[in-house]
């Protein structure tokens, strides 16, 4: 009978230390935060304050650190963009050593609910972006799939059965939510601040980095854009089927068989 007493009591303490490793892990799973929190930002003008509190509201759960970077307010959308992102990337840089990356988000950003991930999902993805070694990793392009210049991504870097990434040569971008390199936040203020590239949408001139580096898009894409009011392009209003905002069509682009198996 005591024989019996002592292994229940060894079976529930057991029992117990699994619960509590159990919960520890699962615990540390969903607060997971990138090795040094990868600095956030995002960029907002003064006058939107309704953009500020969603954007809050969307990115701080999942990115703590956020900081808000104040959008340029200019007569000409593209040209403000220009400016606020230049600014934003120097903050990026100034937050970064070699090697290390940040985040852009434009305040009208929202979690892709296509994606169907929760906050340490995308953490996750966050994690595997940053150890790619890549210069830049979109978290959203346009869906224009027909314009795009993609191909797949390093073998190295694709290591499940469904590939996670793939490489850009052009054609399609996004200045809504971008994973930058220290060393490529450089080229790209360097290459925006160029006079050639002066009063021209971002989305058009970093383009001319992309042949050269390696810039990546992340599958399937982690935020897209919120619908309403439209600052930096030729309209003033985008709906969700906007394809500047819609979901990616990543069955719709030519000449890149991974993505036919769809």
């Amino acid at each position: 009978m005591k024989t019996i007493v002592k292994i229940s009591g060894i079976l529930a303490i057991a029992t117990v230390i699994a619960v509590l490793i159990y919960r520890n892990k699962e615990q540390e799973e969903e607060e997971y935060i990138p090795p040094g929190g990868i600095p956030a930002f995002y960029i907002n003008l003064d006058k939107d304050v309704k953009n500020k509190k969603q954007a809050e509201n969307t990115l701080k759960p999942i990115f703590p650190n956020l900081k808000r970077s104040a959008g340029i307010l200019h007569s000409v959308g593209r040209e403000g963009c220009r400016l606020a992102h230049i600014k934003v990337n120097e903050s990026g840089v100034a937050s970064t050593k070699p090697g290390e990356y940040y985040i852009i988000f434009e305040d009208d950003s929202r979690v892709n609910p296509n994606a169907n991930m929760t906050k340490s999902q995308i953490l996750a993805a966050v994690k595997r972006s940053s150890e790619t070694g890549a210069d830049m990793i979109m978290l959203n392009i346009q869906n224009f799939p027909y314009d795009v210049e993609m191909i797949d991504g390093p073998k190295n870097i694709n290591k499940g059965k469904t590939p996670e990434f793939y490489r850009l040569l052009g054609g399609v971008g996004s200045g809504l939510a971008y994973m930058v390199k220290h060393e490529f936040g450089k080229k790209l203020i360097a290459n925006w601040k160029l006079p050639q590239n002066h009063m021209k949408h971002i989305d058009m001139t970093w383009h001319d980095l992309w042949p050269s580096n390696l810039v990546l898009v992340h599958k399937p894409l982690l935020f897209l854009g919120r619908a309403g009011p439209s600052t930096t392009g030729d309209v003033t209003w985008r709906n969700e089927s906007d394809p500047e905002i819609d979901d990616f069509q990543w069955n719709l682009v030519p000449d890149v068989p991974s993505l036919k198996k769809i």
